[in-house]
């Protein structure tokens, strides 16, 4: 099956047999089974398409990144689908998103994040033009000093506090985090905001939440809606290359 898979590809696709089974290779490495891999195996495509790149890199990019948030398998295409989207919509490409997710994605997960939000967290660092691994570690940096300076699940910013978690002790949506950290700060004078935010932040991740706030939490949020609507665009970008 998979044998005739890729020799499907290699007649209906630019990709050749020999790279569409390459590709597979990778999905195989990941520990998904026959019936995943021919499944995943469209939407990998569609976004090495989309983004003009090697069919097997794009293959192991997904599925490095779909492990770290529990993806299942059969969510490839919506995988896929984040980062075409993110390259098209923010000033990163889907090496440089692969790349980021490197570094941020595990803390990420565990901050209750889903590959949409952190997709968008670091589609707004990247507009910054804090991407690829630098985007990252910022934001690796940026939940990891708001974990550690968290009591009783919330940060000071000056006066104010900011919740991280809700009542039942899961993570808040990292979107609602920012905008509160923009709300806490708006009043206070350049140096005054610096000195909150430099209370929580490091100078690794201040960077980032500085950048954040310059674009400003309806940005975050449009990004973060496009990430969860954008189903259908890797197979919309490849059509059109």
């Amino acid at each position: 099956a998979l044998r005739d898979t890729a020799r499907g590809m290699g007649a209906t696709t630019k990709f050749s047999a020999s790279e569409a089974a390459d590709a597979m290779g990778y999905m195989a490495l990941a520990g998904w089974d026959d019936a995943q891999v021919i499944a995943g195996i469209p939407g990998v495509l569609n976004l090495a398409a989309a983004a003009n790149m090697d069919l097997a890199k794009a293959s192991d990019i997904v599925t490095d990144t779909m492990t770290p948030f529990g993806m299942a398998a059969e969510r490839a295409g919506e995988a896929a689908d984040v980062f075409a989207y993110a390259q098209a919509n923010s000033n990163t490409t889907v090496e440089g998103l692969g790349e980021a997710m490197k570094y941020a994605a595990p803390t990420a997960d565990a901050f209750g994040m889903t590959l949409q939000d952190t997709a968008a967290a670091m589609g707004v660092l990247a507009n910054a033009g804090i991407k690829g691994s630098q985007g990252g570690t910022t934001l690796n940096a940026m939940l990891r000093d708001m974990k550690n300076n968290a009591k009783n699940g919330a940060i000071a910013i000056g006066k104010t506090k900011v919740a991280l978690t809700n009542a039942d002790g899961s993570y808040r949506s990292y979107a609602a985090i920012i905008r509160d950290i923009d709300k806490a700060t708006s009043s206070m004078t350049a140096s005054q905001r610096d000195a909150a935010l430099g209370a929580i932040f490091g100078d690794e991740s201040l960077k980032g939440i500085l950048a954040t706030l310059k674009q400003g939490p309806d940005a975050l949020d449009a990004m973060t809606e496009g990430m969860y609507a954008c189903g259908g665009a890797a197979e919309d970008m490849a059509a059109t290359m």
